[in-house]
């Protein structure tokens, strides 16, 4: 089955600006899907674990509980005060020695 579907399915409501981005208001879950991957935001531990029971009905799911990197973006977190910081220093770091700039001197003024 279509996992867009499934996940349509289990009560889920597509955001109209971004066809990978689905929300659940009563529940106040996030979840983007992005082929095969899920990543899921939610405020109670208990409710990850309901949607994990019911997406494991219709497939083999693996579970890697807290997100450190998806899709090239580096995940940190700080909870103390609440705050979650996307990076994608690693990322640009592996381009620019895929591209040899690694080799270049850097300026001390633009």
């Amino acid at each position: 089955m279509i996992i867009s579907l499934v996940i349509k399915e289990l009560g889920f409501v597509l955001f109209s600006l971004d066809l990978c981005l689905f929300k659940y208001e009563k529940l106040d879950i996030l979840l983007i899907l992005y082929v095969d991957d899920l990543l899921v935001s939610v405020l109670r531990l208990e409710v990850i674990i309901e949607l994990r029971n019911d997406l494991n009905k219709y497939y083999s799911i693996k579970d890697l509980r807290k997100a450190k990197r998806f899709l090239s973006f580096d995940i940190i977190r700080d909870r103390s005060v609440k705050i979650i910081f996307l990076s994608q220093e690693a990322y640009i770091i592996i381009i620019i020695k895929k591209f040899g700039y690694n080799q270049l001197i850097e300026a001390k003024t633009p």
